[in-house]
């Protein structure tokens, strides 16, 4: 018969906790080549597992039910009751339709699975920002003048060139207007030189980008927004251009953000790899 602290440290979830501990620094290729049971330090067949019975009489370990739970909220976020899909939804982080099936492509996606394989999403969409830029910048673009930025931006917009939308392939048409540049530097949205110049890179940012994030009720609003992020570059330099499109009738946007990918990379190595998602909130300083 095990001790209390045997018995402790048989348990399921300390088991897994440890093992993911062993398990944290090592690399992509490490996890790959190591088989994540080999490591745990109490065999499998000796832990304990506490079960419970759900809703509907089924017997089931917390974990389990941990993952059950990850599911059903991943599942809520990209699915409407009836099964349809909502925008960003069965898309691989390239922003290509997924190969995997529904059931895959939300597991895939849990904590939980994540948690044993590496944030492979991460790593996935810091790749992405990384590739080749959807715009390049030379750095001069929206220089200081008589004419104040948000009409140089807005008269930009409206040229021939731009049209005054741009199209997203899931989202649809969005709207590129004067509110949308005065929301962009406004309230808690900080004007930087960067982000000055990003403003041309707005209509590229928003056709070609991957959807990162997505919001059914933002803030309790009563409005869905999705956020998009592409790799840009500015004097030659890599940074990642994040766009807001709030959801409806006229899709509008933001331009929330303007990050170096530079940045990005520290922020990783600081902080991990769970945390890439963070690096839009440029006026956020590293630790």
């Amino acid at each position: 018969e095990l001790g209390n602290y045997d018995a402790y440290r048989s348990l399921a979830g300390e088991s897994e906790a440890r093992l993911t501990q062993a398990r944290m620094d090592l690399t992509a290729g490490q996890r790959r080549d190591r088989y994540p049971l080999d490591d745990f330090d109490v065999p499998v067949d000796q832990q304990i597992v506490r079960m419970f019975s759900d809703a509907s009489g089924n017997m089931m370990s917390i974990e389990e039910a941990k993952h059950d739970q990850e599911y059903k909220e991943i599942e809520a976020r990209y699915f409407n009751p009836d099964g349809t899909e909502k925008p960003g939804a069965m898309l691989a982080s390239n922003g290509k339709r997924s190969n995997l099936n529904k059931r895959q492509w939300i597991h895939v996606r849990t904590e939980s699975f994540k948690k044993w394989f590496g944030d492979w999403e991460s790593v996935s969409m810091q790749n992405f920002l990384k590739s080749n830029p959807v715009s390049e910048l030379s750095g001069n673009e929206f220089t200081k003048s008589d004419i104040d930025l948000i009409t140089q931006v807005t008269e930009w917009f409206n040229s021939e060139k731009v049209g005054g939308k741009a199209t997203h392939p899931v989202l649809g048409e969005v709207i590129l207007d004067k509110d949308g540049v005065k929301t962009s530097i406004s309230g808690a949205h900080k004007l930087y030189r960067a982000k000055a110049i990003a403003f041309q890179a707005v209509p590229d940012i928003i056709r070609h980008g991957s959807i990162v994030n997505y919001f059914e009720n933002w803030k309790g609003r009563g409005y869905a927004t999705a956020l998009l992020a592409a790799p840009i570059t500015i004097k030659g330099e890599q940074y990642a251009g994040y766009v807001v499109v709030k959801r409806g009738g006229k899709q509008k946007f933001y331009l929330e953000e303007v990050y170096p990918i530079q940045k990005i990379e520290e922020i990783v190595k600081i902080w991990g790899q769970s945390n890439v998602k963070r690096c839009w909130f440029a006026q956020y300083d590293l630790p």
